[in-house]
């Protein structure tokens, strides 16, 4: 893999509460956006901004579970920007929103120490 991916997707895990953007990663690397995602795409399959929401997605799964926070706070902790946009791909990407998400797990996890 081109060292200048595996230290974008460094700094995406290394970043991942603040709020990164593919030019603020370019701009660490010392390469052009479009070279970036350019590069980005031909290792990895996906592109830059896909890697960054699934990261972010993760992480909000991880806080749902872990804590309780609201999702608005859980929105500023992943580092994404609008709220309502950040709950459109969660849901596109988990098939539920997260608050869904949330009951759910707990449902779950209460189920699963009954039994």
């Amino acid at each position: 893999m081109d060292h200048r991916v595996k230290e974008a997707i460094e700094l995406v895990q290394m970043n991942s509460k603040a709020k990164l953007r593919a030019d603020h990663v370019a701009r660490e690397l010392g390469i052009s956006v479009s070279r970036l995602q350019h590069l980005f795409k031909d290792e990895t399959g996906t592109t830059l901004i896909r890697y960054l929401q699934d990261v972010r997605i993760e992480r909000a799964c991880k806080l749902l579970e872990e804590t309780h926070l609201s999702v608005k706070q859980i929105v500023s902790e992943v580092g994404a920007g609008d709220t309502s946009h950040f709950i459109r791909d969660f849901r596109k990407a988990q098939g539920l929103s997260p608050q869904r998400y949330r009951v759910n797990f707990l449902s779950n996890k209460k189920a699963a120490t009954h039994d």
